[in-house]
């Protein structure tokens, strides 16, 4: 992005005993220099373009602190012997040092700084007519929400900041956060505010088309990089308690495909589709599916682990029917600040999976009755293994060191992940089961709505109409029937199952040449689930359970297991805390981490620290 004047360079704040924000030292340091100014530079829609594509530049400088600030506060991740007492004191929820650099919230405060800049100026170029409507439309929404995005992450983290949203471009522009007129807003009250500033003044939530912003550029395709502004909305609503309008949100995107690539795109973008088992030795079949080589499901010595691929390879319709938001590291330009965290042979492997989650990966039950996830660690034929893999006795992290080349060694290739399908499928099913479609959530948690949902031979009479659509059921799965009384004396004449209205209505169905309808493909046919995409048997409900409550602990812990270490899981902890209003949801679980490791007197300390809502956040004044 081109250096101009009015972006912030530094930022910190102070905040007072008394919780207000009242001071702020160096929030910008300005030079006087030859630069250009920004009508120079806000000439046309391709400099509205490089501006918003600086914005996402600037996302990349992030990716550490983001990843290390979700994951490390939480169960997933722990420290080696070789990390420093910053990371030590992040994860162990103790006193942090005031030159903790990962703590540091200035470099969200200059991006959002950034973000209200752009802003600003994109009002002005469409006032002035230098954008129409349809440009404008598409580059502001989609700014506005990477701001929110990056508010959202700051209150997870800190519990209460200022919510600022004019850019601040000199030392006289700090008057109005000094005189308390700037709003300092907790969890709670900053998704109300993010949820009320989205609906009203994001004017599009689709994804961008136009052909200046959807292109490759140094060999990586634009369509994955910026924010997905649909799932953030659906986030937002599932905070505020719309579990159904969230639901509906996160189906739109489920179901929304871009097309080509072959003409199966739309039964396989982020359906979580299940691999061609005719080739099923092939990876470019994969459709990042593991299991078994065809005809030997019990055979040890015939593992097939795809599910690894996402995060090596690129660009061919399996990384695309996966991947939705994702920066990719360029191994000339920017290369991968990752391999210093977690690389034993190229950096210096500071951060490990905790004990608990590799347990966890370990005691899953597989279809086949074998014990062991495929998302943890289990070698296959080809060498790939899952989340990790043993160096010696070491256990290290893959997800962000899979794309390095041995034959390239000085090369840092690498990614940062936002989202991808699995993750949508997961907060689908947390969206649909607190709406009360807990049995619908458990088939999108396990085995997919096809293989949940009886087809139409149990009812012949039916035409197929409801193969596998889903339908009513109690939490457990039982039909529930609409009787339909035609005779007088009251008996039943009939009896039909009953559709679930949108959102929770799937079309799984696929007929053959002989059934009526005759070759018929639901949009959900090839869907297999989260677990079923890995081979894994299904997450059942005991009795005695609160089938609700119980299943969103499971897929809690099945987006542990599925999305470790992608920034996902500090957030998705507060979140289910703050809902059940229960801080030992989240005690208990970052205490398990100690537990496991074999600490039981760390274990202790941390939960009863945790247990106080007050010491989940980070200090700002910092």
């Amino acid at each position: 992005m081109k250096n101009i004047k009015s972006l912030a360079t530094g930022l910190a704040f102070t905040l007072l005993a008394a919780g207000g924000f009242t001071a702020c030292s160096d929030l910008l340091n300005v030079e006087p220099q030859d630069v250009l100014t920004e009508d120079q530079f806000y000439r046309d829609k391709f400099d509205a373009d490089a501006a918003l594509r600086g914005l996402y530049g600037k996302l990349f400088d992030l990716g550490p602190q983001l990843i290390v600030l979700n994951e490390l506060r939480a169960d997933l991740l722990d420290v080696t012997s070789n990390a420093d007492h910053h990371l030590r004191e992040l994860s162990n929820h103790g006193s942090v040092s005031a030159d903790n650099p990962w703590v540091d919230p200035k470099p969200f405060y200059s991006l959002i700084n950034n973000c209200n800049n752009v802003i600003e100026n994109f009002d002005r170029m469409m006032l002035q007519g230098v954008l129409d409507e349809e440009a404008y439309n598409a580059r502001i929404s989609d700014v506005i929400v990477l701001r929110s995005w990056l508010y959202y992450q700051l209150v997870l983290h800190y519990g209460e900041v200022p919510y600022l949203t004019e850019p601040v471009e000199t030392f006289e522009d700090l008057e109005d956060i000094s005189g308390g007129q700037v709003p300092v807003l907790g969890v709670e009250d900053m998704m109300a505010r993010l949820y009320t500033d989205i609906r009203e003044k994001v004017p599009s939530m689709g994804i961008h088309t136009d052909e200046s912003l959807y292109r490759v550029i140094d060999g990586f395709h634009t369509r994955t990089m910026y924010i997905d502004r649909a799932f953030f909305w659906a986030d937002l609503l599932l905070w505020q308690g719309d579990y159904t309008a969230a639901a509906s949100v996160y189906k739109y995107i489920l179901e929304r495909h871009h097309g080509g690539y072959s003409g199966y795109n739309e039964y396989d973008q982020y359906k979580l589709p299940f691999r061609d088992n005719s080739r099923a030795d092939n990876p470019g079949s994969s459709k990042y599916t593991s299991g078994y080589l065809r005809y030997f499901d019990s055979d040890l010595n015939s593992v097939v682990n795809f599910w690894p691929l996402m995060f090596s390879g690129y660009g061919d319709a399996n990384y695309y029917g996966e991947w939705i938001w994702v920066l990719n590291y360029h191994r000339h330009y920017k290369p991968s600040p990752f391999y210093d965290l977690f690389s034993l042979q190229q950096g210096e492997y500071k951060l490990k999976p905790s004990e608990s989650i590799i347990k966890n990966w370990n005691e899953q039950v597989q279809a086949n009755g074998f014990l062991g996830d495929f998302r943890g660690h289990m070698e296959d034929i080809f060498g790939n293994t899952g989340s990790y893999r043993l160096e010696g006795s070491a256990p290290v992290i893959t997800k962000f060191i899979g794309e390095y080349d041995e034959l390239n060694p000085l090369e840092r290739p690498g990614r940062l992940p936002f989202l991808r399908a699995a993750g949508v499928h997961l907060r689908y099913a947390e969206a649909a089961n607190r709406a009360g479609q807990t049995y619908l959530a458990s088939a999108i948690l396990n085995n997919g709505v096809r293989a949940s949902y009886p087809g139409s031979s149990m009812y012949a009479s039916n035409d197929y109409t409801f193969r596998n659509i889903s339908y009513a059921t109690d939490a457990f799965g039982n039909i529930e029937y609409e009787y339909i009384d035609e005779d007088q004396d009251g008996i039943v004449e009939d009896s039909t199952m009953i559709l679930l209205p949108a959102p929770f209505n799937f079309d799984a169905r696929q007929t053959s040449d002989g059934d009526i309808p005759s070759i018929y493909r639901g949009e959900w046919h090839r869907g297999v689930g989260v677990r079923g995409r890995v081979s894994l048997a299904p997450v059942t409900i005991p009795d005695g359970e609160d089938p609700m409550l119980y299943l969103e602990e499971q897929i809690l812990a099945e987006s542990g297991r599925e999305l470790a270490f992608e920034g996902q899981r500090w957030a998705d902890l507060v979140r289910l805390a703050i809902r059940r209003g229960d801080p030992a949801f989240l005690a208990d679980r970052v205490a398990q981490k100690f537990e496991a490791a074999g600490d039981a007197g760390k274990a202790a300390e941390v939960r009863n620290l945790l247990m106080n809502r007050e010491n989940w956040f980070l200090p700002l004044d910092e």
